[in-house]
């Protein structure tokens, strides 16, 4: 038995199927959201810390601070109309 794949197929399957189309652009934009959202949290406490704040910051505190800034970042790229 010889496989053969065929990547028209395969991109046909993918056009067909919206549903892994939209779980993998989830995926995508969640994923993107966990990258900025950390740059977002340092740039807020590096300019708390300019402004003369002082803050410690636990490592279970930042998680938690990361992850909802990974969500509100994954919301702000919803498409209001």
């Amino acid at each position: 038995m010889k496989l053969k794949f065929d990547i028209k197929q395969f991109a046909i399957s993918l056009v067909i199927s919206p549903v892994v189309f939209y779980i993998v652009v989830g995926i995508a934009k969640f994923a993107i959201s966990l990258v900025i959202s950390p740059v977002v949290f340092y740039i807020v406490v590096g300019i708390a810390k300019f402004s003369g704040a002082s803050y410690r910051i636990s490592h279970g505190e930042s998680f938690i601070i990361w992850l909802l800034l990974a969500i509100l970042i994954k919301i702000s790229f919803i498409n209001k109309k």
